[in-house]
Order: C-alpha cells, then sequence, then structure tokens
C-alpha cells in the first residue's frame, strides 16, 4: 500500500484496512445502518454518502446513498490506532473480496484529507493532471459515517491496479507503488550516502510477478550507469519520456516537494516495454506543505530534482521538449482564468458539510478563505516559474 508522507500506510498506521465481500452472506434487518430517512442521513445529498457500521468493528455494512441503493457486507481486517499517528481522522482502503467487484471497483480509498484546510487540493491536482494529459486517479468527495455517526468528507479515490489500467485501454502490465522516500530513482538512499540494500529499494509490488522486479531493477540501473552519451537513446527504450515530462510539469506546477521521491506508481506498458509514472497522494500542494503550512510559491523549481529528472533535463532535446510543454501549460491551463471555476465549484459542493466534520471544527474559518488562497498560490506559480524558464530554457555549457 502507499506510504503516505507522514509516518503512516494504507496497511496499519493512519489507515484503516477494509474489505467488502457480497457473495455467500445474508443481510439481517437489524445490521442495516439506515434506510431512506433513517438515522437523520439525508435522503438528498449533493455529496455521495458512505455508511459503514459494526460489531467489534469486525463486520459492517456499507451503503451507498444513491438510487438503487447497494449494501455490501464488509470486514475490518484491521482498524488500529498506530501510536506515532499523529492525526485523529484516518483514512481508509476498501478491498472486496473477489471476485466482486462495487461499482466496476475491487478496490479504492476514502482519504481523510486532514491536514488540508480546504478538502480538494488532491481532487484539484488529480483532475489537473487528466487536463494536461497525464494519467491520474479519479476521485470524487463523499460523506462519511460510521456506526451511525458522521465522521467527516473524505475523498474516494481510485486505486491504481489493472482495472484503472484497463478503464484507460492500457494493456496489463506490472505495477508498483513508491512508499518511501527511497524510491528516488538512485542507487543510494535518500539524503545519505548509503548504498541501497537493493535496487527495487522504496517499492512494492502491487501487480506483477518476482520476474517483472528484475525490469525495474534493470530501469534503476540505467538511469545511474548508463553514459551521457548514450542516455538520451538508451533511456527512450526504458521510459515513455513524454508522458513523464507531463506528470514533471504537473508535479512542478502543483508544488509537490514529495512526489519526486515517492507518492507516485510506476506501469511497465505490456507492449511497448516503457515505464509511465501516475502522481498519487497530493494534498500537501498548492502552496501548503504535508502539515497544511504556508508554502512559499518559490519552493520548488522549475526542473524538480530527483536522479531520474536531473539526467533527463541534462540531455538538450528532452530539456526543450520540458520547456515548451511547460511553457504551453502555463499559458493555457495553470492559470487563475481556467482554474478558478473548478477550484469554486468544488469548494461550493463541500460548504454546506464541512461543519458536519467533527475532526475539522478548527479549520471553518481557513475553508472560507481557501479559493482566494489558491488563486493567488497559482498566480504567484505562474510567474515564478515563467521566470525560471527564462534562465532554464538554455542548456548548461561546459
Amino acid at each position: 500500500m502507499f506510504k503516505d508522507d507522514r509516518g503512516g500506510d494504507y496497511s496499519d498506521a493512519r489507515y484503516g484496512r477494509v474489505q467488502i465481500g457480497v457473495s455467500a452472506q445474508i443481510l439481517q434487518r437489524d445490521n442495516v445502518i439506515f434506510e431512506q430517512g433513517d438515522s437523520g442521513v439525508p435522503c438528498e445529498h449533493p455529496l455521495r454518502v458512505f455508511a459503514v457500521a459494526g460489531s467489534g468493528q469486525k463486520h459492517a455494512i456499507c451503503k451507498q446513498r444513491k438510487r438503487p441503493s447497494h449494501f455490501l457486507n464488509v470486514q475490518l481486517i484491521s482498524d488500529l490506532v498506530h501510536p506515532c499517528c499523529k492525526f485523529p481522522k484516518r483514512s481508509f482502503q476498501i478491498t472486496l473480496v473477489p471476485p466482486q467487484l462495487f461499482q466496476g471497483a475491487r478496490e479504492f480509498h476514502l482519504n481523510a484529507e486532514y491536514v488540508d484546510p480546504s478538502y480538494i487540493r488532491n481532487k484539484l491536482s488529480f483532475d489537473f493532471f487528466i487536463k494536461i494529459g497525464s494519467y491520474a486517479p479519479r476521485a470524487e468527495h463523499v460523506l462519511l459515517y460510521l456506526n451511525g455517526e458522521c465522521i467527516g468528507i473524505y475523498l474516494k479515490l481510485e486505486a491504481v491496479d489493472d482495472i484503472f489500467l484497463a478503464d484507460r485501454g492500457l494493456p496489463a502490465g506490472p505495477i508498483y507503488y513508491a512508499v518511501n522516500a527511497n524510491a528516488n530513482f538512485s542507487l543510494l538512499r535518500h539524503k545519505t550516502t548509503e548504498a541501497k540494500a537493493a535496487l527495487e529499494a522504496g517499492y512494492q509490488r502491487k501487480l506483477g510477478t518476482e520476474a517483472d522486479d528484475g525490469y525495474l531493477r534493470e530501469l534503476i540501473f540505467r538511469i545511474n550507469a548508463t553514459p551521457q552519451a548514450l542516455f538520451a537513446h538508451i533511456i527512450k527504450k526504458w521510459l515513455d519520456i513524454p508522458q513523464y515530462l507531463r506528470w514533471l510539469a504537473g508535479a512542478v506546477c502543483t508544488q509537490n516537494l514529495d512526489g519526486f521521491v515517492h507518492s507516485y506508481a510506476l506501469y511497465r506498458h505490456a507492449e511497448n516495454k516503457r515505464f509511465f509514472i501516475i502522481p498519487w497522494d497530493y494534498d500537501a500542494t498548492w502552496g501548503r506543505n504535508v502539515n497544511g503550512r504556508v508554502l512559499a510559491p518559490e519552493n520548488l523549481r522549475v526542473q524538480g530534482f530527483n536522479t531520474l529528472t536531473a539526467r533527463l533535463l541534462d540531455v538538450p532535446a528532452f530539456r526543450t521538449q520540458y520547456v515548451r510543454l511547460l511553457q504551453d501549460i502555463l499559458d493555457t491551463t495553470f492559470t487563475v482564468e481556467h482554474l478558478r471555476p473548478h477550484i469554486l465549484a468544488l469548494h461550493d459542493a463541500l460548504r454546506p458539510y464541512v461543519s458536519m466534520d467533527p475532526y475539522k471544527q478548527d479549520v471553518l474559518a481557513t475553508f472560507a478563505t481557501e479559493p482566494a488562497f489558491i488563486c493567488a498560490f497559482i498566480e504567484e506559480r505562474n510567474q515564478f516559474l515563467r521566470q525560471s524558464l527564462k534562465t532554464f530554457q538554455h542548456p548548461r555549457s561546459g
């Protein structure tokens, strides 16, 4: 599972892990958390309503409020609060028992968005990536009830798995989650001079076989060991360069400081054999860091960082390609004019329900000002990146 930048992962620390089975189960009337008009849950809701109930946190019912109603038998595999967990509002991973699907998904995530006072940074980021032509998970906000009690607004996030690939017309292939900062495309551990114990350190295989791990190791080796004179020729065989540069532009615009060394997935295309990169966990963006604190708009340089990015941008042709791509995005997509309507629409949809979140009562005033804050960030970040491109676009000499 994806490890987040705050010390948790979907299997233990700040995340409950939920498994759903819909076969061979008879749902009893007293297990149902609510029906039409029950439990004070509005029947008509602009947000989808997810409800989970259970006895001893072992069995539960998950209902989605959208006609026709769906009831799913839920088993909570683990629901532990890690002693190092500092966030009271926890996220959940939902996994269905094969071969069952829920609305076409075998797995999805309910992200608490606890540190983001706007609730919208993750979704805004993924929608932005999709807009600029990059692959990214689909996301929607939901209102979550646990044992009849509203526990707030969550982001229902699509899993990056074989269904994700099929929905986008991509052939099946191995998928790796970058679960910690050692997924930095380097031979060395993050921020040390110590060699990694294994080239694939920092990654967790989500889909594929042990044989596929060899291709990931080979990618890391080629990135680090290929002479510069041969690098452009070799790396094009291993990496989808245009797709990576679009991801790079998205990460740079949204100012995701952690996205360069984790919080992404790698997918190897089964036909052209090239790796693709897919963003994940983008709540620490749009002017705020992993603790929700304000970041200056110049905090993250135009060329980003990590070993792979540095080597790619040292190739004049790739550098020029990136500059032109980023210039176009700054002109057309990463602008206040383009993004403000979407920001306001997301904010307006959530506004009536923020006060229902028991874990975030202290951010109500901040929530109200977040659209203006994000728009100001976009304006200032856009200007900073434009200025940076003037000195960056020409390859360094000597």
